[in-house]
């Protein structure tokens, strides 16, 4: 197939630093030319150069990466299209502050909508999109990138990564202090930066380097579409602490997954993280394993394409 991926046009593809969804874009163009697809980006801020670029490249299919763009799906011809919304807060009304008017753009729509979550879905249909419409895609991240190592050198330390913002509540998280490292660009004021518990900025080499070093990590966040970041723990063998915001696509039941709810009081969130940090020394096994089975991008792309394919040829029996 030749496939199109929309990008926000923020920032170069592939990111040369921190970038989530430029970071996703670019894995799964190099993963589906793997799989033998023709893959083309376009990444610019210019609506009318990405319908014209788009249309003149012909292809089967274009996925759109940045839900602000939703009104040029009307102008891109292609026999199939799909758009996925990366908003953290999507799945809480109350946080959704000026979204309603991209969320009712979604709905309006008559592209098929790749949500990163069935509670994402949800909230989709409580907007009145069509069933037929929504695909839950949980799209991973490349294993072979990540190492792995049966014993942590830091069995004590829990690591906390993400850019550092009120969002993910690591101010907080400082506070409790519980042996939690932080690594990640900092934009909160309220967070100390002079604290020895600051690594500062990981690289990627760093990040598929050291994770596996810890034990677990947490991710705190008042509101997360799909992480990324707890693919690549558990890709890393760590076990994982989850608000439950940030715990879209995990399995609740796991004994090296804890959710918790963000109201948790700071002393009982403490005794989570070191039970959590303890039984995960464990399961090092057991959690790569489950991370292969459930988020790597190989496994991931391979039912992104049968999803693609099905709708191509439902398409073509119209």
């Amino acid at each position: 197939m030749k496939i199109c991926i929309i990008g926000p046009g923020e920032m170069p593809i592939p990111p040369e630093g921190w970038g989530g969804v430029e970071a996703l874009i670019w894995n799964y163009k190099l993963e589906l030319e793997k799989q033998g697809h023709e893959v083309g980006i376009t990444n610019t801020k210019d609506l009318n150069a990405v319908v014209n670029s788009v249309n003149a490249w012909k292809p089967d299919f274009v996925h759109l990466q940045y839900d602000v763009y939703a009104d040029i799906m009307p102008y891109i011809q292609a026999p199939v299209k799909a758009m996925t919304s990366h908003y953290p807060y999507l799945d809480y009304p109350a946080m959704r502050r000026d979204y309603e008017w991209i969320f009712h753009k979604f709905c309006q729509n008559h592209s098929h909508i790749f949500t990163l979550s069935d509670l994402n879905s949800q909230h989709f249909k409580t907007f009145g999109a069509k069933e037929e419409l929504l695909w839950t895609w949980i799209y991973g991240v490349n294993s072979e990138n990540f190492r792995f190592s049966e014993e942590a050198s830091l069995p004590d330390k829990t690591i906390c990564l993400g850019k550092v913002e009120p969002r993910k509540q690591q101010a907080y998280l400082q506070f409790v202090n519980e042996n939690i490292d932080f690594a990640g660009p900092h934009v909160d004021p309220r967070f100390n930066t002079e604290d020895k518990s600051y690594l500062g900025v990981w690289t990627r080499d760093q990040v598929y380097n050291d994770l596996t070093n810890y034990a677990n990590m947490i991710l705190f966040s008042d509101g997360e579409a799909a992480p990324q970041v707890t693919c690549e723990a558990l890709l890393s063998g760590i076990g994982l602490v989850v608000s439950k915001e940030a715990s879209a696509n995990l399995d609740h039941s796991l004994p090296f997954i804890d959710v918790v709810d963000r109201s948790i009081g700071y002393s009982e969130l403490k005794e989570v993280i070191k039970s959590n940090r303890e039984n995960s020394l464990k399961y090092r096994k057991e959690i790569r394993e489950y991370g292969l089975e459930n988020f790597d991008i190989s496994k991931c792309v391979s039912r992104y394409v049968n999803k693609v394919e099905e709708l191509i040829e439902s398409n073509d029996s119209i």
